[in-house]
């Protein structure tokens, strides 16, 4: 199913490159306008195929739980992705190594990370990761200085297709990234949640439980 949703999107894609590239001076404003739209929503529509795809595995796919330094884990997430030069991103020296799903505790950090990246609204600003240890759980916080959420949209941001963006033109919003951070948590048998103020940033708090953060 896969294969078969992905293949027409390629073909898209290729005739947008295509006629941008034999016939773009031949288009006027409005016409090289409609394919770079074409264009930004078919990437879109790739995405969304794969983060449903990676929903579907949560849970499903069993992965081999290990060791994981969560330190280092988060600096290979924040080295990977495309962080703006005046945001500073902040990593706590003290997050602990734990025993947990590799890839999906990979897709926790990537997930709220470029959550916070993308939604900050300004080009300079300050994300920090910290953890600390609570009882018998680790208590983690991603937290930056952006625009924040209002308390009405708390529960509805952590739901499928669902996002505050409102552009289906942005191929990088699909509105699946923390439901899939929602599922991996309570998969783990932890808890995530959302302090936030519109206009007060926002900080995701979500807990790990400290005898080991892998799926059953």
């Amino acid at each position: 199913m896969s294969h078969d949703l992905k293949a027409p999107l390629r073909g898209i894609a290729s005739l947008v490159n295509w006629l941008e590239q034999d016939h773009g001076t031949r288009l006027d404003a409005e016409g090289r306008e409609m394919l770079r739209l074409l264009g930004r929503r078919s990437q879109r529509m790739h995405r969304l195929i794969e983060d449903v795809l990676a929903y579907s595995r949560v849970g499903r796919v069993r992965e081999t739980a290990t060791a994981v330094d969560t330190h280092q884990l988060v600096l290979d997430v924040v080295d990977s992705i495309a962080v703006p030069p005046l945001v500073e991103v902040h990593v706590d020296a003290g997050l602990p190594t734990i025993v947990g799903d590799l890839t999906r505790l990979q897709q926790v950090f990537q997930n709220l990370i470029v959550n916070a990246v993308q939604h900050l609204g300004k080009p300079q600003g300050r994300i920090d990761i910290a953890c600390v240890p609570q009882n018998d759980a680790w208590h983690f916080c991603v937290s930056d200085d952006g625009p924040g959420i209002d308390p009405r949209h708390h529960e509805r941001i952590f739901g499928v297709f669902q996002t505050l963006s409102g552009s289906r033109d942005d191929p990088e919003s699909t509105g699946i990234g923390l439901s899939i951070v929602k599922k991996v948590i309570e998969g783990c048998h932890g808890k995530i949640w959302i302090e936030s103020q519109a206009g007060h940033g926002a900080r995701f708090h979500f807990t790990l439980p400290r005898d080991g953060a892998h799926m059953p």
